[in-house]
C-alpha cells in the first residue's frame, strides 16, 4: 500500500475516533461553554450570536455539538472578501477544539 495513502487512512481513523470520543462527552451548559470559548479564543463578539444560532440549528449537549456549532457557523457566514478569513478561522478553531477535547 502506498505510504501516503496509508498515512491518510490512519489520520482519518484517528479523527473518527476523536469524534466518537467527544460525542460521548455530555456538557451541562453548551451555550455557556461556547461563550467562554469565544472569549478565550479572542473571537470577535459579533460572531458569538452566529455560533450560538448554529448550535440552536442542531442542538447537541455534547462537545461534538459545540464543535459542530463552530464549523456550522463558519459555513453560515456569507462568503465574501471581507469575511472569508473569519470563516476559515472558525473552522480551524473547531479543529483545535477537537484536538484539545479528545484528549481531555
Amino acid at each position: 500500500m502506498n505510504k501516503k495513502f496509508k498515512e491518510s487512512l490512519l489520520k482519518g481513523e484517528d479523527t473518527v475516533s476523536k469524534f466518537a470520543k467527544i460525542k460521548e462527552q455530555k456538557v451541562e451548559e453548551p451555550i455557556k461553554i461556547i461563550e467562554d470559548e469565544v472569549e478565550r479564543a479572542s473571537i470577535p463578539k459579533k460572531y458569538l450570536e452566529v455560533i450560538t444560532d448554529a448550535w440552536k440549528e442542531e442542538p447537541d449537549s455534547t462537545y461534538y455539538g459545540i464543535i459542530n456549532a463552530f464549523t456550522r457557523a463558519g459555513r453560515n457566514i456569507e462568503t465574501n472578501e471581507e469575511n472569508i478569513d473569519k470563516r476559515i478561522e472558525l473552522e480551524e478553531h473547531a479543529g483545535k477544539l477537537l484536538e484539545k477535547l479528545a484528549v481531555a
